[in-house]
C-alpha cells in the first residue's frame, strides 16, 4: 500500500531536482524569445553601458541600455544529451532578426558567435551579440537599446 506513494514522493523529489528555474529577478529581452528548454542562469541589466559589436571588418562601440543574458539548457550537466548546435542557435536569433527586417551585421565561420541589428516600431536602434558554448548547451545574449547617456553632472563655469 505505500509503495505506490513512496514511488510518487521519490518522482516529485527527483523532478525538482533536476528541474532549473530562471534566477531570481530576471527575464527575457522582451523582443526575443528564448530557446526552448533553456533557462536564465545569469541576468545583468543596465541603464547605460557599451559593448563592442564586429562588422564592416572593424570593431564598433555601441552604447546604451544593456541586457546580458546567459541561457543553459535544462540538461546542460548531461554529457550524453544532443544539443542544439552552435549554427542552429544562430541561425534561430538571425532568422527570426531578419524577419523583423534586421541584419545579420557578422557571423564567425565557426558559429561561435554572431552579431545582429534591428529598428524596432518606434525607431530604437537594437543591437544583439549572441556567443554560443561550444557544445550548445548555453549560449549569452547581450543586447544594447542603442541611446545617449543622461548627462547628471553640469558644471557652470
Amino acid at each position: 500500500m505505500l509503495k505506490p506513494y513512496l514511488s510518487f514522493l521519490l518522482f516529485l523529489i527527483l523532478s525538482s531536482v533536476n528541474a532549473q528555474k530562471d534566477i531570481q529577478d530576471s527575464k527575457d529581452y522582451p523582443l526575443l524569445d528564448r530557446l526552448p528548454d533553456y533557462f536564465i542562469a545569469s541576468y545583468t541589466e543596465n541603464e547605460f553601458d557599451s559593448e563592442k559589436f564586429y562588422y564592416d571588418n572593424q570593431n564598433h562601440q555601441i552604447e546604451g541600455r544593456k541586457f546580458v543574458i546567459e541561457y543553459r539548457h535544462t540538461k546542460s550537466r548531461d554529457k550524453s544529451y544532443e544539443f542544439p548546435t552552435r549554427l542552429n542557435i544562430l541561425r534561430n536569433y538571425a532568422n527570426a532578426i531578419e524577419k523583423a527586417g534586421g541584419r545579420i551585421l557578422f557571423e564567425r565561420y565557426n558559429a561561435e558567435k554572431g552579431y545582429y541589428s534591428f529598428r524596432t516600431g518606434d525607431g530604437r536602434d537594437v543591437w544583439v551579440y549572441i556567443k554560443t558554448a561550444l557544445s550548445g548547451n548555453a549560449y549569452t545574449l547581450t543586447v544594447i537599446e542603442q541611446e545617449t547617456m543622461r548627462q547628471d553632472i553640469v558644471i557652470d563655469a
